[in-house]
């Protein structure tokens, strides 16, 4: 009789057993590289998103200093456009200056002649008409009396003269005229300028 050389089933079940505990460890392995990676995506994932809002904020604030210069730049024109409008017409005015001052000074005289008085009367009818149309543009005097304080912003000193104080207004040459806040002509004037007595002439005085 032939002899079987049979193996044992239970050395079957061990090898069996061996390659089933070997298992395991390789899922752990894999999921723990898997864990790892997903750390690292997620890493990056929020130094781009952090990138991405640096980036975000830097066009914002771009896009906010172009929308303020815009904006600015918006209402400059506008005052310009204003400005263009309120005084349109100042070149006209000024042409019309010396026919003013002209006729300003030729009805401080009166004429003694009736008919001439009549027609001087009719001109100056005519330029209160003209005035009212100027006045409505905005144009108005500059008509300093004597004894006001001299304004350089408005007025133009032709000579000084000795005065109690300094910067009166001692004699009117000429009017001068303004559109709203713009000079368009210096009224013409003469300045006081205080004497300082020296004390020679203030003991002069005491004797006296």
């Amino acid at each position: 009789m032939e002899e079987r050389n049979e193996e044992s089933p239970l050395g079957e079940v061990k090898e069996g057993t061996q390659k089933v505990e070997g298992k395991p460890e390789g899922k752990n392995g894999e999921k723990t590289s898997k864990e790892d990676a997903d750390k690292k995506n997620v890493e990056m994932l929020k130094e781009q998103l952090s990138q991405l809002r640096d980036e975000k904020d830097k066009w914002m604030n771009k896009y906010y200093q172009e929308l303020a210069d815009v904006q600015n730049l918006r209402k400059e024109i506008q005052r310009d456009n204003q400005s263009l409008l309120e005084y349109r017409a100042m070149p006209f005015i000024e042409k019309l200056v010396p026919f003013l001052n002209s006729m300003d000074m030729a009805f401080k005289s009166e004429p003694k002649d009736p008919a001439v008085k009549s027609w001087i009367d009719g001109i100056h009818m005519s330029y209160k008409q003209l005035w009212q149309v100027m006045a409505e543009e905005g144009l108005t005097e500059i008509d300093p009396k004597v004894g006001d304080e001299f304004d350089p912003a408005w007025m133009q000193s032709m000579q000084t003269v000795d005065g109690e104080k300094d910067d009166a207004v001692a004699q009117v040459f000429m009017k001068g005229y303004k559109l709203k806040n713009r000079l368009v002509s210096p009224a013409m004037v003469v300045v006081t300028k205080k004497v300082v007595k020296k004390p020679e002439d203030e003991k002069k005085d005491g004797t006296k």
